[in-house]
């Protein structure tokens, strides 16, 4: 079950889902796709931003948008035109601000191990 913390951060985040009470479930769902190991120190943020994705792909679904793509424009109306969806991590994050979000902060962070040469080792940067 999602901390009153991480509960907490995903308000002071988006408040626009500070009234539903199932967002714990769905942090919990997002805790589960984000490696702790990976993401590190922006681990909490990872999981915030995942959460918040998958509450407005909620919200959308509740409204009858359900399997909308990412958003491609949007007019002075306030009409929002989306794209029809697509495959993979890129066009399923794409789809919603924070999603976008989370993919920026993906992009930062670097997959497995670093690897040190002696030089390195002894305080320099890693390389790649």
């Amino acid at each position: 079950m999602a901390s009153d913390a991480l509960i907490a951060e995903l308000d002071a985040y988006a408040s626009e889902f500070s009234q539903r009470l199932d967002r714990g479930g769905f942090l919990d769902r997002a805790a589960r796709r984000v490696s702790a190991e990976r993401y590190g120190s922006v681990y909490t943020d990872a999981v915030v931003l995942v959460a918040a994705h998958m509450l407005e792909l909620d919200e959308r679904r509740r409204a009858g948008l359900a399997g909308v793509g990412a958003i491609t424009s949007q007019v002075s109306t306030g009409t929002v035109n989306y794209a029809t969806p697509g495959k993979g991590a890129a066009q399923y994050y794409g789809s919603t601000d924070h999603g976008l979000a989370f993919l920026d902060l993906r992009s930062l962070v670097r997959p497995g191990p670093v690897l040190l040469d002696d030089n390195q080792a002894q305080g320099s940067t890693p390389r790649t």
